[in-house]
């Protein structure tokens, strides 16, 4: 081998090195773009599929939200129909307690003028046979004034 040769393939070889080493620098340029747009791609999807998260947790807690006061109103709803149940059957044992006492007023009532009527007989009775003895009495008297 002689010198040229060498000289003419160690040229060959820095060439090919430095066409390796160019190649290597694009592949690296490109790779490193690539990465760039896929890390880019990547966090655009990261941040529209959070959103869409929030999105949709928001749109969850609304309905949930919504459920919870339409439950909410019907806890209401059956509380008022409870209460009005309660006013209606506190009225109904208070109108059934009025009647009752009402009831018996009125029997003690008859049962008071039964026996003012019963006195008033008994009054009447004893104040004619009290009458009738005093008439008695009298004409008695009078015959034993007569007589005398």
């Amino acid at each position: 081998m002689d010198l040229k040769s060498i000289a003419a393939e160690e040229s060959q070889l820095r060439n090919y090195r430095n066409h390796i080493q160019n190649q290597t620098n694009q592949d690296l340029r490109d790779l490193e773009a690539r990465s760039r747009e896929e890390i880019s791609s990547l966090t655009e999807r990261q941040e529209t599929q959070m959103q869409q998260l929030r999105s949709d947790f928001e749109v969850r807690i609304s309905a949930e939200a919504e459920a919870l006061e339409e439950k909410l109103h019907q806890i209401r709803l059956k509380n008022e129909a409870r209460i009005e149940e309660e006013k209606k059957s506190g009225e109904q044992s208070i109108e059934k307690v009025r009647l009752q006492n009402q009831k018996r007023i009125e029997e003690y009532k008859k049962q008071g003028d039964t026996q003012i009527d019963s006195l008033r007989r008994q009054l009447q009775s004893a104040t004619d046979s009290l009458h009738a003895q005093t008439r008695k009495s009298e004409k008695r008297v009078k015959k034993e004034m007569e007589s005398i």
